[in-house]
């Protein structure tokens, strides 16, 4: 979905090597019996004022992404 072949800008290229094709699987059970991983803690951070800097199209061809170039400036 978010490799584009087609779409050869630097935003493009620096996007599906963020964001490119992964696949994970997690299997989770209400049973504390039941053993195996726990989640302990989930945490998220936002940076104010920068819905703008990562933006993507739906399109037929899957998702397309465009970077601001204020990203760089604010890893």
């Amino acid at each position: 979905l978010c490799y584009q072949p087609d779409d050869t800008k630097l935003h493009a290229f620096i996007s599906a090597a963020l964001f490119g094709e992964a696949v994970s699987a997690c299997v989770l059970c209400a049973d504390d019996q039941a053993g195996g991983f726990k989640i302990m803690k989930t945490e998220s951070y936002f940076l104010p004022k920068s819905e703008h800097y990562i933006k993507y199209d739906v399109k037929d061809t899957g998702f397309h992404f465009t970077l601001d170039k204020a990203v760089m400036n604010s890893i």
